[in-house]
């Protein structure tokens, strides 16, 4: 039997090789889902659920293969991996969490550090690779701009950022997304931008450069997310939410994914009308304070 007597003897190494995440992390899972778990009326030990979940969200196997491995009923996988997915899904909210107060300074801080004078100066993002917010779930395809307008998160930041961000801060976008006080997006690229302009460009798409190596951790690790063959759109939603719970675990506890191509970044540059001058203000003052490169 695969779980009880094979997965006890893997190495760690051969274990995240499997799993693709470490016993660490697993043991965090449990914490947060196990009690929830056991409520329902699945008897199958909680680790074993935990391992059927995360080989599901891991690997492109099926319930019935998915069943065949863990010497489980093909509607009893379907139900574990459904169970979990929900339970997860309930706990997101202590697991995604927006910095706030000393943590969002002590993360700006830390973040700066990262690249020192080539850092885009107050950018809140995570400095740990961890997704602070997540909005998943919506219908078709939609442009990202609009998606962001309709999320809370956008909402906040573009009506009333300092409700989340601390003074003078911002979160950093590609072209696609309007600029505005909260959200800093480069110079659209006319052919005539100023050597500041320029400059201010590739600041801030370096310092983006965090945020795709989160992404392609995460898709590289949770291979489920390469192979959505689901009918049922809001298990999309969850699934997608489940993942980054499941990063940020395992990078709360330096169970780092290295084997990932980073997700390339958005060079489009698209027009958008929504520009106001408060951002575009700040934008232009960031822009003339950076220290050029003389050697780019």
């Amino acid at each position: 039997m695969f779980a009880e007597l094979m997965v006890p003897k893997f190495l760690d190494k051969e274990f995240k090789s499997h799993f693709r995440l470490d016993r660490r992390s697993i043991e965090v899972l449990v914490s947060y889902i196990g009690p929830i778990l056991s409520l329902e009326s699945i008897k199958i030990n909680i680790e074993k659920q935990v391992l059927i979940f995360i080989w599901y969200m891991a690997n492109c196997e099926t319930y019935r293969q998915i069943a065949n491995r863990f010497d489980v009923a093909e509607s009893t996988s379907h139900a574990i991996v459904n169970n979990c997915l929900i339970a997860l899904n309930s706990v997101a909210a202590k697991i995604i969490v927006w910095p706030s107060g000393q943590a969002a300074t002590d993360n700006l801080n830390k973040f700066n550090l990262l690249r020192g004078d080539n850092s885009f100066p107050n950018g809140i993002v995570d400095a740990n690779l961890k997704f602070i917010d997540v909005f998943a779930g919506w219908p078709g395809r939609t442009h990202d701009a609009q998606i962001y307008r309709c999320s809370s998160i956008g909402q906040m930041i573009i009506n009333n950022p300092w409700t989340i961000l601390p003074p003078t801060c911002h979160i950093l976008g590609d072209g696609a997304y309007p600029l505005t006080e909260g959200l800093m997006v480069p110079y659209k690229d006319n052919g005539h931008l100023t050597r500041h302009e320029k400059n201010f460009n590739r600041t801030l798409s370096s310092t983006r450069i965090l945020i795709e190596q989160a992404f392609g951790k995460l898709i590289c690790r949770f291979r489920k997310l390469k192979h959505m063959d689901i009918y049922k759109k809001d298990v999309c939603g969850k699934i997608i939410t489940a993942a980054c719970c499941l990063h940020n675990i395992c990078m709360s506890v330096g169970d780092d994914y290295i084997d990932y191509d980073p997700i390339p970044s958005e060079e489009t540059i698209e027009e958008n009308e929504e520009e106001i001058m408060g951002g575009m203000t700040k934008r232009d003052f960031i822009c003339n304070s950076l220290q050029i490169n003389e050697y780019l």
